[in-house]
């Protein structure tokens, strides 16, 4: 739902997983702030409040926490981009990651 002045509101989810990491995957989903136009740049802001499960591992069980996330994002080709963003949980997780995304 774009805001005018301020960017598009919107839910995101998101399936990852860590490259090349036995790192458990990470599905999520949250409210988006997305796409403020950084002055003099072809780069938007991001930012999300939302929830996440991390799945089990043969040593540890799958957690289920609530996340905070924020970054910048660009665009490629239509319809993939770039994204840059760091995010912490409630279950005392800091993250950073970067990578490509699809937008719909």
């Amino acid at each position: 739902m774009p805001i005018p002045l301020v960017g598009t509101v919107g839910i995101e989810g998101s399936a990852e997983r860590a490259w090349n990491s036995g790192a458990p995957g990470r599905f999520a989903a949250g409210l988006t702030l997305r796409d403020p136009n950084l002055p003099l740049t072809r780069v938007d802001a991001l930012g999300t409040l939302g929830a996440e499960y991390r799945a089990a591992t043969a040593a540890q069980p799958g957690t289920l926490a609530a996340f905070a996330e924020a970054g910048l994002r660009g665009r490629l080709i239509e319809p993939a981009g770039w994204r840059a963003c760091v995010r912490a949980n409630t279950a005392g997780t800091v993250g950073a990651g970067v990578g490509l995304e699809l937008r719909f």
